[in-house]
């Protein structure tokens, strides 16, 4: 498959204020269309999505995880649909209020999100579910992106881990069906792919 397809799809990625998905972020602070030069020292992350006009950055890596090996958690509201669950856009909030409680390690996913790239000035989080199915959503933009550049990795029909909860022993996740997120309750011991978001603001 040739370059300038890839080109193409992100020439049509949606745009907000000049971003567009697929775009990265620099250490800088400045935003780069993919290109082949682009080198991982100079990426903090990559536009995966917007909420409310803002840019939602995402790692350029994935871990395997955990929510909870023991199931028994609550830090947050209980989604009980995923009509619900996936208008959560609040993982921020959700990973501040595990740091504040007794963190642990059996809570692999929030440890590490938190700890990734923790030598540097950043905050990073566990995302909820409208993050992570955002960041699905836009698989086509990202996966271009990264055929490009070489940076990040691919969005594939792997589950994705969100720190939204179903119930104390569920919590959401997200996988690609089609290139669309489809999202569905897992026990919470469960081992699956969790991507560090970047609270940039």
């Amino acid at each position: 498959v040739s370059e300038s397809l890839f080109e193409e799809i992100l020439e049509n990625a949606p745009e907000v204020n000049g971003i567009r998905i697929g775009d990265y972020l620099l250490e800088n602070g400045d935003y780069t269309r993919p290109r082949k030069d682009l080198s991982e020292d100079e990426v903090v992350g990559i536009v995966a999505g917007f909420h409310d006009e803002e840019p939602i950055i995402t790692a350029l890596t994935f871990f395997v995880g955990a929510y909870d090996k023991r199931y028994n958690s609550k830090f947050g509201k209980y989604y009980n649909s995923n009509k619900d669950a996936i208008k959560a856009f609040n993982g921020r909030i959700i990973t501040k209020r595990y740091k504040e409680g007794n963190r642990v390690s059996r809570f692999e996913a929030f440890e590490a999100c938190i700890n990734y790239r923790k030598d540097k000035d950043e905050e990073w989080y566990f995302g909820a579910v409208g993050e992570v199915a955002t960041m699905i959503d836009n698989c086509i933009y990202l996966n271009a992106a990264h055929q490009i550049t070489g940076l990040g990795f691919v969005i594939d029909n792997e589950w994705y881990s969100s720190c939204s909860e179903y119930n104390c022993r569920c919590s959401w996740n997200c996988i690609s069906n089609l290139g669309e997120a489809g999202c569905y309750w897992c026990y919470k011991d469960r081992k699956d792919r969790v991507i560090p978001f970047l609270a940039y603001k």
